[in-house]
């Protein structure tokens, strides 16, 4: 099983419809369960959380195979990079406590900057390896 996070934005639900179109079970998380039921007529497991919350995310790794871990933009936020920290500290304590083997991860901002832009090698301790 898969999980991707994200599934109802831009490339989570790429990967989400890829995956569940190649026949693979799929976990989609997201703040919004109306918006995943899309994803559930297709067949994926829909699955509620906020993605600051670990011991939600470590519930929904759990038993998968690999993740796809997307920060979302908060452009409402006046310190981004706080956001950043809250998220990629969840995904981190999920990913350590689900044991969980295989993640993409992605941050949605920054693509276009040509340095320090991967907030994930601040805080997930295996990405410094």
């Amino acid at each position: 099983m898969y999980v991707v996070t994200g599934a109802t934005g831009n490339t989570g639900g790429v990967v989400a419809r890829r995956l569940l179109a190649n026949g693979q079970k799929v976990r989609v998380v997201g703040r919004n369960a109306d918006r995943l039921q899309a994803l559930a007529k297709l067949g994926a497991e829909p699955f509620t959380a906020d993605l600051t919350d670990a011991t939600a995310l470590t519930r929904a790794l759990n038993g998968a195979r690999a993740a796809y871990l997307i920060i979302p933009p908060d452009m409402g936020s006046t310190d981004f990079r706080s956001f950043q920290a809250r998220v990629t500290d969840a995904f981190a304590t999920a990913l350590t406590k689900s044991g969980i083997k295989h993640a993409v991860a992605l941050s949605s901002i920054g693509a276009g900057k040509p340095e320090k832009t991967a907030p994930w090698l601040d805080f997930i301790p295996w990405s410094k390896n």
